[in-house]
């Protein structure tokens, strides 16, 4: 589990009790950049789109997103 990475969203495979993630790594980005990979992401995955994308510029809070998110099952 990251260590403090809070998350509200509880029907999150990787949301666990007191709202943590629990996820080993997680990416977040921009929203035009999680609209190019609309799927939730894989350690490999990641490794791969931060490559490919570098660094984004976000102005604003509701300008990013988590690409970790997967549904619970």
């Amino acid at each position: 589990m990251l260590s403090g990475v809070r998350c509200t969203i509880s029907d999150c495979y990787f949301w666990k009790e007191g709202h943590y993630c629990n996820a080993k790594e997680i990416l977040i980005t921009h929203d035009e950049v999680g609209r190019k990979f609309p799927e939730s992401m894989d350690a490999p995955q990641i490794d791969q789109i931060v490559a490919q994308t570098g660094p984004t510029e976000a102005y604003y809070c509701y300008d990013t997103c988590c690409k970790t998110f997967r549904p619970k099952t």
